[in-house]
């Protein structure tokens, strides 16, 4: 149940942040399977939780697949500053105990 009720929220928080990337075809069929692990959830059906999940996820594959794909995709890591220069590195000293 938790696991379902996190996916369904991480899928709704994915299309949130990337919904001008995210093709309309491909955004309505998530929204569709996180309804559709809402409507189990609410059945407390077990085997019904677990494949309306599995339905989901493999939509949310290629929800990533497509929003990763694209050419300038960003990613949320940080970026080393430009020119290399080392001023942002921070050397520290240890000494052995």
């Amino acid at each position: 149940r938790n696991q379902a009720e996190s996916l369904a929220y991480s899928a709704e928080k994915l299309l949130e942040e990337h919904a001008d990337k995210v093709p309309a075809d491909l955004k309505q069929e998530v929204e569709e399977k996180v309804q559709a692990v809402r409507t189990a959830l609410q059945s407390a059906d077990i085997a019904q939780i677990q494949a309306a999940s599995n339905e989901l996820n493999a939509s949310l594959q290629k929800l990533g697949q497509s929003v990763y794909a694209q050419p300038g995709a960003t990613s949320d890591m940080p970026q080393s500053p430009e020119g290399g220069d080392g001023e942002g590195t921070v050397e520290g000293e240890y000494r052995e105990v």
